[in-house]
C-alpha cells in the first residue's frame, strides 16, 4: 500500500501541475481574470488530495485497528480469520472429549457419543465458513485500499471531484463493515462456545449440542447476511464503493469533461 501511495503521490502532482497550467493558461487567453480566486482553490484541492493520499496507508491501517479494538471490546479477540477457526477446533475438541466420556458398554451411549462427535463436526464447520466470510471481507478491505490511492488523485480533474469523496466514505463504511461483523461474531460463537456447550466438568446433554448446531447455523448465516448488508451500506452511502464503480464515475466525469471542452471549441 506503501508503494501505491508513492505512486499515486506521484501521479497527483503531475495531474495537479498540469491542470493549474492549462487554467491559467485558459484565463490568461481569456482576458486574465480571476487567476487569483482559481489559485487559492487549486492550492486548497490539491493540499487536500495530495494530504490524503500521502497519509492513506496511515487511514487504512487506523480504520483496521479501530474495527479491531472495537471487536477486542465485545468479543474478547481481534478481526482475525485465525480467531474463529481457533473456537471452532476447541469447541469441536470440548465435544469430542464428551462423546468419549459419554460412551460406555451400553450400546445407546455410542450412538448418542456419534451424534455427539457428528454435531462438533457441523459446528467446526460452521466456524469455517464463517472465518472464510470474515478473511473475504478483510482481502476486500485491503485490496481495494491499496488501489485506492491510485485512484483519489483523479479527483483533481474537473469533473471528477466525487472520487475522492466516494474513496474516503468507502474507507469509512469498510470499517463499519468489519465492525458489524465482528460484533454478530462475538454474539454468536460466544453463545454457542460459553452458553450452550456444556464445560468439561459439566454433564453433556445431547440437546444442548443440537441446540448449539442451530445457533452456529444462525451464526454464520448472520455474518454472511452481514456482510452482504454492510456492501449495500456502502453502495448506498457513496456513489462509488468499489473500483469498478469508481472507475466507472471517473469516466463519466471524464466523458462529461470532455463534452464540456467541444462545446466551449464549437461556440
Amino acid at each position: 500500500m506503501t508503494l501505491t501511495s508513492q505512486i499515486g503521490w506521484r501521479l497527483g502532482v503531475v495531474i495537479a501541475s498540469v491542470g493549474v497550467i492549462l487554467a491559467i493558461s485558459l484565463r490568461i487567453a481569456g482576458g486574465g481574470g480571476g487567476i487569483a480566486p482559481m489559485l487559492v482553490g487549486w492550492i486548497i484541492t490539491t493540499g487536500l488530495v495530495l494530504g490524503a493520499v500521502s497519509f492513506w496507508p496511515a487511514i487504512m491501517q487506523e480504520s483496521f485497528n479501530t474495527a479491531n479494538e472495537v471487536s477486542t471490546l465485545i468479543g474478547g479477540s481481534g478481526v482475525q480469520m485465525l480467531d474463529v477457526l481457533e473456537r471452532g477446533a476447541d469447541q469441536f475438541s470440548r465435544t469430542v472429549r464428551a462423546a468419549a466420556a459419554q460412551m460406555s458398554l451400553w450400546p445407546q451411549s455410542w450412538i448418542v457419543a456419534g451424534q455427539m462427535v457428528v454435531l462438533g463436526v457441523w459446528i467446526f464447520l460452521m466456524h469455517i465458513a464463517t472465518s472464510l466470510v470474515l478473511a473475504a471481507a478483510i482481502l476486500e478491505f485491503w485490496l481495494v485500499g491499496a488501489l485506492l490511492p491510485l485512484i483519489l488523485p483523479l479527483a483533481l480533474i474537473t469533473g471528477m471531484q466525487g472520487v475522492g469523496l466516494g474513496a474516503l466514505i468507502w474507507a469509512a463504511g469498510m470499517t463499519i463493515r468489519l465492525v458489524l461483523i465482528a460484533m454478530v461474531l462475538a454474539a454468536t460463537t460466544d453463545l454457542v462456545a460459553e452458553t450452550i456447550i456444556p464445560a468439561p466438568t459439566e454433564e453433556p446433554d445431547i440437546t444442548l449440542y443440537y441446540i448449539a448446531v442451530v445457533a452456529a447455523t444462525v451464526g454464520t448465516f448472520l455474518v454472511w447476511q452481514t456482510a452482504s448488508w454492510g456492501r449495500n451500506v456502502i453502495q448506498a452511502s457513496a456513489g462509488a464503493s468499489s473500483i469498478t464503480a469508481l472507475a466507472s464515475q471517473a469516466i463519466s466525469g471524464g466523458a462529461r469533461t470532455m463534452r464540456g471542452g467541444n462545446s466551449d471549441g464549437r461556440r
